[in-house]
């Protein structure tokens, strides 16, 4: 498996493995960079992990992309020499600037090849070696057209079982949720400061505050900074607003909740699909390609989702879109049909049983 920088790339690369080694016995190895999340992340869910340097692409920067050319083509040679030492049968490449070289090795030494792509947008790592891949995965139909390898096959993105199948009603009790509607915020486990800042703004109105059921997860480096700033603004939060660092619990806050606001990566997208959530969409503008963007764009012209640009976010916005989201008789139905047309529940099961099938 080679994944790394992010975790819409290393979570759906620890479920295709999790699957892999419990339906069919298969012995994993991983490639990663040392300094970034995969090196927490896949030994904490149980796999070797070695470790090589690869370059970043700069679309805009040729001086920068002559030395990542030359990092790139030592990352190929190392992994090279990983992938000899283990003799895998594939080499499953699901993202991140790790992925290409590990990938473009196997391609070279004659090793099969898949490759996952979790964005609307083809990133870089997924351009360069799908050609040659004899499976390339898609999460989003629109990619089909421009997209290149021997075999093409939309499969959507992993999602893990918890987002499936929960009792709405019972996750509502549980949560002490009355009859407002209930929104969940969140702009990541790392958090957003304009999200955050905006929501303090828009919880400073009195009636925003009693209109809601709001959960918002601010990410553990702006808590107590959010925190802080509500007490200086001078207005006390109602129970029906709860305020953390991190949600344990999100597959039971999204079954219970009626609309979410988040960023707009991959994996995120994927849980708010399979769960049927209506959703507000604040793409990160600090994203490799602007691919948070364009994953928002296919749920907002599937009707999912309405998308604000970041620049755009404030709490007027905010309150402008909730009344006219919650004020019209069809819109959150609507909206939450439309999700579910773009979950893909079986997408690990499509991924695990193509390599499966390819290995013979």
């Amino acid at each position: 498996m080679a994944a790394g920088g992010t975790g819409g790339h290393v979570y759906p690369a620890i479920a295709i493995a999790d699957a892999l080694r419990d339906r069919y016995g298969a012995e994993i190895m991983f490639v990663g960079q040392q300094n970034r999340l995969e090196a927490k992340l896949v030994p904490d869910a149980g796999y070797e992990i070695r470790f090589i340097r690869s370059g970043v692409f700069y679309r805009k920067n040729l001086i920068k992309n002559v030395k990542s050319a030359a990092r790139l083509l030592n990352a190929v040679s190392k992994a090279k020499k990983i992938i000899k030492e283990f003799n895998p049968d594939i080499v499953v490449g699901t993202g991140g600037y790790i992925s290409a070289p590990t990938v473009l090795a196997a391609q070279q030494l004659g090793i099969k090849t898949a490759v996952h792509e979790q964005n609307a947008f083809l990133g870089m790592a997924t351009r360069i070696v799908s050609k040659k891949a004899d499976l390339l995965f898609l999460s989003f139909d629109r990619n089909a057209n421009t997209a290149a390898a021997k075999k093409i096959i939309i499969s959507g993105n992993p999602v893990r079982s918890d987002f499936q199948n929960r009792d709405r009603e019972v996750c509502r009790r549980e949560l002490l949720v009355d009859a407002r509607p209930l929104i969940y915020v969140s702009g990541g486990s790392q958090g957003a400061g304009k999200i955050n800042f905006s929501m303090v703004d828009f919880l400073a109105s009195e009636e925003n505050r009693l209109a809601y059921n709001i959960i918002l997860s601010t990410g553990t480096q702006y808590y107590d900074e959010i925190k802080d700033e509500i007490k200086n603004r001078g207005f006390v939060l109602p129970d029906n607003i709860t305020i953390v660092p991190y949600a344990e619990n999100v597959p039971d806050i999204m079954a219970a909740a009626d609309l979410v606001i988040a960023r707009s990566g991959a994996i995120t997208l994927a849980e708010i699909a399979v769960t049927g959530l209506p959703s507000i969409l604040v793409p990160s503008p600090n994203v490799t390609d602007d691919h948070q963007y364009y994953n928002a764009k296919a749920f907002s012209d599937a009707g999912a989702a309405l998308l604000i640009k970041e620049d755009d976010f404030s709490a007027e916005t905010l309150s402008e879109a909730l009344k006219s989201i919650f004020g019209s008789k069809n819109g959150l139905a609507s909206m939450a049909k439309a999700a579910k047309t773009l979950a893909k529940p079986d997408a690990l099961d499509i991924i695990v049983d193509n390599v499966k099938a390819l290995l013979g």
